[in-house]
């Protein structure tokens, strides 16, 4: 779940990557590595589902915004806009993509850890977090009852359209995931787009058995298998693959190092990301 504000301070301090609000295009002064065929991605379910969920949204979000001229005014706009309006197969398609690139094309082996028991440490974070999709779900009803929108549309500073029509300004995508809820169903499709792929995998329908795709569901939370799978591979071949600043602080020899997933770039030429390097973020928390 990771620990509260440290991901944005670290991300300040340069010491993980950061992305635009506007793009979602990631941008860093860390190592950067190509992932070589054979390696494989220990990466934390949930995590990955948010991941998904960002790539799927940002796509929605620009197909929409190129499509304003059709809209009838700002508020149709808007509701085509919403988060809830991203349709699952549109996730679905994403999800397999990233999956096919990273397994079929570049060759790279992928396990999916989930979440299992809720763990009594982390109920405050589960508490917060249950908070903040209160407050998305009751913009989305004021949205749809009251035409009512959340103070950060009124403070954006995007020009409004000359239209009559058109007198709100459109926030970038990243406002509207802030604000709004996910589609109801996101992680049950991720989910179900893993585990037909992992049976395909296991039941050899494939015919790729060069790489692996597993699924493995965690007793406690997935993040400590993930940050174990990759401690513990002498070969230095498994790469942690999360987004929780829980990774910076636990689980790793201080001279291990982790890969951020939001930085993760499925390229023609290769699977590249940028490298946190766990020493670094440990001396600047004892500082």
């Amino acid at each position: 779940m990771g620990i509260r504000g440290l991901t944005s301070l670290l991300r300040e301090s340069g010491l993980l990557p950061s992305f635009s609000t506007e793009t979602g295009e990631t941008f860093s002064s860390l190592d950067q590595h190509q992932v070589q065929p054979g390696s494989t991605l220990a990466i934390d379910g949930p995590g990955v589902s948010f991941h998904i969920y960002r790539l799927a949204y940002l796509q929605h979000y620009k197909n929409i915004m190129g499509q304003r001229h059709t809209y009838d005014n700002d508020l149709d706009l808007i509701a085509h806009l919403l988060p809830s309006m991203l349709h699952l197969k549109d996730v679905q398609r994403v999800t397999d993509e990233l999956m096919h690139q990273l397994l079929r094309v570049h060759q790279v082996n992928v396990h999916i850890y989930s979440d299992g028991k809720k763990q009594r440490r982390k109920e405050e974070t589960r508490s917060y977090r249950d908070d903040q999709r209160m407050v998305e779900r009751e913009n989305l009803r004021k949205f749809f009852t009251k035409q009512m929108l959340p103070s950060s549309f009124r403070s954006q500073s995007t020009p409004r359209s000359r239209s009559k029509n058109f007198k709100i300004p459109i926030p970038d995508a990243f406002t509207f995931m802030m604000e709004f809820p996910v589609p109801v169903l996101l992680f049950q499709q991720v989910e179900h787009s893993f585990r037909i792929l992992a049976r395909q995998y296991e039941n050899g329908e494939l015919h790729d058995s060069n790489v692996f795709f597993r699924m493995t569901q965690c007793e406690g939370e997935a993040d400590q298998v993930v940050a174990m799978a990759s401690a513990l591979d002498t070969s230095n071949m498994t790469y942690a693959i999360g987004q929780d600043s829980d990774y910076c602080v636990f689980g790793f020899p201080m001279d291990h190092d982790l890969w951020s997933l939001g930085d993760i770039h499925v390229q023609v030429s290769g699977v590249r990301a940028c490298v946190v390097h766990v020493i670094m973020c440990l001396d600047f928390c004892d500082e």
